[in-house]
């Protein structure tokens, strides 16, 4: 599929009970293109490789009790789960493809925990608000 992509984003948010899903906006206008047709899992946080080829998203069965990252290669629509998460408190999400495509960045979080802000000149952190 050539698509010519200007965004991802999500269709219907919790509108299907507990659907949704990545969705394709063209470039060149028309209809958003849902690209997983999934009915049973949340899908998030759409994230494109370097190259546009593979998006990475948060996904979460209805089954299942935590977020895991899987990828979709946009040419055959193949999704792949990555990460196979068990533990509730733990949750993960992709946050950035390594610029060969090779490796995702993603960060594996405990339900509940607490955010730092960090001073980039001095290393100090603190709990932010």
């Amino acid at each position: 599929m050539k698509a010519n992509p200007i965004a991802i984003g999500i269709s219907n948010p919790g509108a299907q009970g507990y659907r949704a899903a990545p969705v394709l906006v063209p470039a060149n206008g028309g209809a958003a293109i849902n690209l997983t047709h999934s009915a049973d899992e949340s899908e998030t946080a759409p994230l494109f490789s370097a190259d546009s080829k593979t998006i990475a998203f948060s996904q979460r069965l209805k089954t299942e009790p935590s977020n895991n990252i899987a990828v979709l290669d946009l040419a055959t629509r193949t999704v792949r789960v990555l990460t196979n998460e068990k533990d509730p408190e733990m949750n993960w999400a992709a946050v950035a493809f390594t610029k060969d495509n090779r490796h995702l960045i993603a960060n594996q979080s405990r339900v509940g925990a607490t955010a730092a802000a960090i001073a980039v000149d001095r290393g100090h952190h603190h709990e932010a608000a």
